[in-house]
């Protein structure tokens, strides 16, 4: 197998498991879902594992400690459309401040009370919305490193 600097094969038995349940054939749409959730939760632990931290004082019951915790806002989600968004309640679990990047503005687009979109239009929007949240991404990564 070619291998790619920027491609990283999760081969860890507890996904390879899951894989082979929603493989199966005999596998309902709605236990499809959960374990796509599961399998998207599983491989969070491994892509954020570079994630920016900070430490943080907590004090407990017993005495007063310094914590690691992940920096506010240094996460965004955006699933990439249908096959994407399966994969977001797992990924919530872990950082659920990050909901109402992806699913929001789905709703916006789509509801009577929000611009009420036809779903054909949808999937041009989440490219557009996914490329913008990209570069603004970036230009806030730019500028955080500048300043330090």
């Amino acid at each position: 197998m070619k291998e790619y600097a920027n491609v990283h094969i999760l081969d860890h038995p507890l996904i390879r498991h899951k894989v082979a349940i929603i493989r199966d054939k005999n596998t309902t749409t709605k236990q499809f879902r959960e374990v796509i959730g599961e399998i998207a939760t599983l491989m969070a632990f491994e892509a954020f594992k570079d994630v920016p931290t900070q430490t943080i004082t907590v004090e407990t019951p017993l005495e007063t400690v310094e914590q690691t915790v992940v920096k506010e806002n240094s996460i965004a989600i955006v699933p990439i459309l249908r096959a994407g968004l399966g994969m977001v309640d797992g990924i919530l679990t872990l950082f659920p401040a990050a909901f109402m990047t992806s699913v929001t503005t789905t709703y916006i687009f789509t509801a009577k009370i929000g611009f009420n979109l036809s779903d054909a239009c949808i999937p041009y929007l989440g490219v557009g919305i996914f490329a913008v949240s990209v570069l603004l991404f970036y230009v806030a990564r730019h500028n955080r490193l500048k300043k330090q």
